[in-house]
């Protein structure tokens, strides 16, 4: 013969709550992981071409010795 265990409404409560909790822990890993890689993609990707522009105008200009 086998033994059945009543389970209490609070049990079950519990018992989905923690699941719930590691399923929430879970997403929020996740999220902060793919935020990480998302950021250090779009850091360190290439220069955007105006920037390029800008900085080739800036030092064909002449240089201007000002004493003051």
């Amino acid at each position: 013969m086998s033994r059945l265990k009543k389970v209490s409404v609070f049990g079950t409560l519990c018992w989905y709550f923690s699941l719930f909790c590691k399923k929430l822990l879970n997403f929020v890993t996740m999220h902060r992981l793919l935020t990480r890689v998302i950021n250090r993609v779009l850091l360190c990707g290439p220069l955007k071409p105006a920037m390029g522009i800008e900085a080739e105008i800036h030092t064909q200009g002449q240089r201007r010795m000002v004493s003051v």
